[in-house]
């Protein structure tokens, strides 16, 4: 029974620490039924883990708030200034419909951004997104910008059908794709 507590106890920290919660030993201690030196023992276990697992995230201690806290490797994270630049090309972009461009933009401002300044960068955007302008077509894509992906990456030939619009008839092809680019608000499949 002992182990099955800690390994409940060892998840309940890692889904705390994930969602940007601060452990406190005393408080984790009398939440768990158990002595502080087992929480340090599980926190340490944490940290281990967390190294080893080519995380870009570490688990220190913040002496300022007095707690153990899940913080991004300084080596990969991002700047709040790279994060705000990174969003606003995205968005001048203008290569996706608002409901791809904004679950996007959030994922990387919330996994991105130091917790501290997350409401600033979020606000900075929410002026960027209030103004977005979706490009023409208003089709979601991304999913099959990742079918084309894979089918560059294993060689593969796909059945395309368009519309041309100055004959206004629709046309099937068979092509091997060779890759993806972007220019000027849109994708090109070269094939």
């Amino acid at each position: 029974m002992a182990d099955t507590d800690k390994n409940t106890r060892l998840l309940e920290l890692y889904i705390m620490l994930t969602r940007g919660e601060a452990l406190r030993k005393g408080e984790l201690a009398r939440k768990f039924g158990v002595a502080e030196k087992s929480i340090q023992r599980d926190i340490e276990e944490l940290r281990i883990f967390f190294t080893l697992s080519g995380e870009s995230r570490c688990l220190v201690y913040d002496a300022k708030t007095r707690a153990y806290v899940l913080r991004a490797d300084q080596a990969t994270a991002l700047t709040n200034s790279e994060v705000l630049a990174v969003a606003k090309i995205l968005m001048a972009s203008r290569s996706m419909v608002c409901d791809e461009m904004f679950p996007i933009l959030d994922k990387l401002v919330r996994c991105c951004t130091p917790r501290e300044s997350l409401k600033q960068v979020q606000s900075l955007i929410a002026n960027e997104k209030f103004h977005y302008v979706e490009p023409h077509h208003g089709k979601m894509f991304v999913e099959q910008l990742w079918t084309i992906g894979t089918a560059v990456e294993n060689h593969q030939v796909l059945e395309i059908r368009y519309h041309r619009t100055h004959k206004n008839d629709t046309v099937t092809r068979r092509v091997q794709p060779v890759g993806i680019l972007f220019s000027e608000y849109y994708f090109y499949l070269a094939a």
